[in-house]
């Protein structure tokens, strides 16, 4: 209804688990559809965090999705060649962008953010997101422990926080570890700004 009542150039979505019908609908209505895709949900190093307990319908439905789409944009290289691989479709790479603007190391050192959570000398190793299984945040202890000198500014929170706070203390590197939790993202550029090593740590 949407469709037929707005009548637009094309329909942009994102890549969702068992979500065909927007793409059916533009494909319908003769409406073009660009999909954006960010990871493949049933690809294995995927699935080993969030296994699907409806497999064979997961795939084809994902598989159904990228046939769909008059365009596939994937956010990375590897990724591109990935659908290109598991759905034979090619995928056009368009990169998550950041405004250069607002994201200028000109306009800020991170002074106030160091000052903050007392990180004003420190050496400071960065990662900022929704802290979930893949994204590696173990690696990022195993930095700290290995290097004594570092301090760890994690921005953002999610469900594996709990289990990551409690890995850091197991491993005594705790007390050198800060946890922002969620920052707006107006007041991200400042806490970029703050660390001296951003990491994607997976």
């Amino acid at each position: 209804r949407a469709i037929r009542d707005i009548r637009p150039d094309f329909l942009y979505k994102r890549h969702a688990r068992f979500d065909v019908a927007a793409l059916m609908a533009a494909r319908r209505m003769g409406v073009p559809a660009v999909l954006e895709v960010n990871c493949l949900f049933t690809a294995e190093h995927y699935e080993q965090f969030e296994p699907h307990s409806l497999r064979r319908m997961a795939v084809r439905l994902e598989r159904r999705a990228l046939s769909l789409a008059d365009v596939v944009l994937a956010v990375s290289t590897p990724l591109a060649a990935q659908i290109q691989q598991v759905a034979g479709v090619r995928a056009v790479v368009l990169p998550n962008g950041a405004d250069p603007k607002r994201f200028d190391p000109d306009r800020s050192n991170g002074t106030r953010v160091r000052e903050r959570f007392g990180l004003q000398e420190a050496f400071v190793v960065g990662w900022a997101g929704v802290m979930r299984d893949w994204h590696g945040l173990d690696l990022l202890l195993e930095v700290v422990a290995a290097i004594p000198y570092a301090r760890l500014l994690v921005v953002g929170a999610g469900p594996a926080r709990d289990a990551f706070e409690q890995r850091a203390r197991d491993m005594q590197v705790a007390e050198r570890i800060v946890i922002t939790g969620r920052v707006p993202q107006e007041e991200m550029p400042e806490y970029l700004a703050a660390m001296d090593v951003a990491v994607v740590a997976s």
